[in-house]
């Protein structure tokens, strides 16, 4: 089967709709084929949507619901998203071109606010969620308000309420009692391995620190997660209303 090479490309797409094809992704194929997987916009090589067919119990449901349509690259390499499929996909201006293996994958660029929301901490969405988090010893967070986070394990709980005992920003220790589990934020163990930091954009750097935290750190860079945790909480705070 024809695999695509890997990689993402930001693209701007231009008054005719059109957008080049990414120069290493281009030599695949010389027709593509345009459609939708359920609400995703995705462009493939004919080959592929040939061979998706076949596999298909129905093709002709395929079709309807896929919406194909064949486009040939223009010398630029450059193809036009057909009207229908930018509609129906919700596609803006600003677009985002992954390799998904045997397909593109197209997407609007997510703005910083769905960045953050995506990847963001979030509390425990329920009471098992919390008490397994108990029984595993792992790190949690504590948040009230921007000045107020705790971080640290939880030592008790009957399931809906738990005591914390863990640091503030400033390495006081701290003892929480009765604090409900939607007031916590699992946090995850730290990574074996250190994250690539290259070509990473700061705000990517940013929420890289989450929820990576360490006790062990030094007391300035455990204040600047401190800071960071909240700023992002603060965010799906206001959001979410």
């Amino acid at each position: 089967m024809l695999k695509l090479k890997e990689g993402r490309w930001e693209h701007s797409v231009d008054e005719k709709g059109r957008f080049a094809i990414p120069a290493k992704i281009r030599k695949a194929g010389d027709k593509w084929v345009w459609g939708l997987d359920g609400q995703e916009v995705v462009l493939m090589p004919q080959q592929i949507w040939e061979e998706k067919l076949i596999a298909a119990r129905d093709p002709k449901k395929m079709r309807l619901d896929w919406h194909p349509f064949e486009d040939e690259p223009d010398p630029q390499g450059r193809v036009s998203i057909p009207a229908e499929i930018k509609e129906l996909g919700g596609l803006g201006q600003d677009i985002l071109v992954l390799s998904m293996g045997d397909h593109l994958l197209i997407q609007n660029i997510p703005t910083q606010e769905e960045t953050v929301l995506r990847v963001a901490p979030r509390p425990f969405q329920s009471s098992k969620e919390a008490s397994e988090w108990l029984s595993r010893g792992d790190n949690v967070a504590y948040y009230s308000r921007p000045d107020r986070v705790i971080v640290g394990k939880l030592i008790s709980g009957d399931g809906i309420v738990f005591t914390l005992d863990g640091k503030d920003k400033n390495g006081i220790l701290v003892r929480l009692n009765q604090i409900p589990y939607c007031s916590l934020y699992p946090l995850r163990p730290k990574k074996e391995q250190k994250k690539e930091e290259k070509d990473k954009s700061p705000s990517d750097k940013l929420l890289d620190k989450f929820p990576d935290f360490d006790l062990d750190w030094p007391d300035r860079k455990k204040k600047q997660w401190f800071d960071d945790f909240a700023r992002l909480v603060s965010v799906v705070v206001q959001v979410s209303g």
